[in-house]
């Protein structure tokens, strides 16, 4: 009823061989792991990739686009200070206004101090937009200026 079992021994190399595939098995699953919990090649990457197209600076130079367009102001400066997401890859820039003058209004002398906003929109087509710039008193221009 005993089965007399014969006694097996492994080669050094057998050793080795193992200790190697134990090794490359464990280095595979932590680079799974690390891809899965950083989202390499995930569909996120899309809109998170367009934090790089939310910088203060391209926001800075869509406004700037913008305010040369509309051939609307007469004086001033318009500062981007930073940039706020708003998820989905949108977003709102907070921008000061010092001394700005508008011609948008019909009093001359209008002089806008303090602070407003810019929106960004981001679209499924992957475009990333300023589509309106607020400013004082609710003044506000419309647009689609691609950042």
């Amino acid at each position: 009823m005993f089965r007399k079992q014969r006694n097996c021994q492994q080669t050094p190399s057998t050793y080795s061989f193992h200790f190697l595939t134990i090794r490359q098995s464990t280095a595979i699953l932590i680079a799974l792991l690390v891809s899965l919990l950083t989202g390499c090649g995930s569909s996120h990457t899309i809109t998170l990739g367009s934090a790089s197209t939310l910088s203060t600076a391209n926001v800075q130079r869509a406004v700037d686009r913008l305010i040369a367009d509309c051939n609307c102001k007469t004086g001033g400066t318009i500062t981007v200070i930073g940039v706020r997401e708003t998820g989905g890859g949108n977003a709102i820039a907070d921008v000061q206004f010092q001394e700005f003058q508008d011609r948008l209004q019909n009093t001359l002398g209008h002089n806008c101090t303090g602070m407003g906003q810019a929106e960004i929109t981001h679209y499924t087509d992957g475009r990333t937009v300023l589509t309106k710039l607020t400013w004082c008193n609710s003044n506000y221009l419309t647009a689609s200026v691609p950042l």
